[in-house]
């Protein structure tokens, strides 16, 4: 079942064709801007481990928008088109049937991001070092979990929206409104109260990804399985008790 939830994901081809071809193009792109840079201004190139930082920011953003209307679709996708009834007549609990999306989603952003990622790296070790500290494979597991955890987060906060709202559409603008803006605005009671502020979960993500906060790394992995835990939750119940 993994797999087939996976294929009706990716087989949304204008949506995951565009977030592959999108992410590509920005690694691309700062690979030849390094490369024009290295060229006509060398004391402002950026080279090896530092590159590969760059290539994280500037992946990230287009590559969480498509993980953000990824997730939203994959939740609300069955009910909106009215083939979850279809769905849960063969028998297979309501349940297994949601859970079933929460992997394949998670397989289907690495796929879309991948050669984004792919090239990152490549690009990283293969371009000019000068007087920067070389890529390690430390670098590139942080690298790859960075992105990863920002991605598989964002896109499960925005699947179980859509199972909650059932419309593809209300599901993206929801989500686009909550993740980018709403969770951010949280972020910002930092300023109130630092502990408060710091389990918020754009908070909590930046200390799982090595940023400076209050909190221990054990706090804030709990915080991260407790917001995630009640919008997968939230999910799941609208999932097991509506009708369809």
């Amino acid at each position: 079942m993994i797999k087939q939830e996976y294929l009706k994901i990716v087989r949304r081809r204008g949506l995951f064709l565009t977030a592959v071809i999108l992410t590509t193009v920005v690694a691309i792109a700062v690979i030849v801007m390094s490369l024009v840079v290295h060229g006509s201004k060398p004391q402002e190139y950026t080279g090896g481990k530092e590159l590969l930082e760059d290539f994280t920011g500037a992946i990230v953003l287009p590559a969480v928008v498509f993980a953000i209307l990824m997730g939203a679709q994959t939740g609300a996708w069955d009910m909106a088109n009215g083939t979850f009834r279809y769905m849960a007549m063969t028998g297979r609990p309501r349940m297994e049937l949601y859970a079933v999306r929460l992997p394949a989603l998670i397989a289907a952003i690495l796929a879309f991001v991948g050669p984004a990622m792919a090239i990152a790296v490549v690009g990283s070790l293969a371009l000019p070092l000068e007087d920067f500290t070389a890529v390690t494979t430390a670098a590139i597991l942080d690298f790859v979990w960075e992105l990863m955890l920002v991605l598989a987060t964002y896109s499960l906060v925005s699947m179980a929206i859509g199972a909650l709202l059932r419309s593809i559409g209300a599901a993206i603008a929801v989500s686009l409104v909550l993740n980018l803006i709403g969770l951010n605005l949280l972020a910002a009671l930092d300023s109130v109260n630092e502990t408060l502020g710091d389990l918020m979960l754009p908070n909590v993500i930046g200390r799982l990804t090595g940023g400076d906060s209050s909190v221990s790394i054990a706090l804030a992995a709990t915080a991260l399985i407790v917001w995630l835990g009640a919008f997968l939750g939230a999910g799941a119940l609208r999932t097991v008790r509506a009708e369809y």
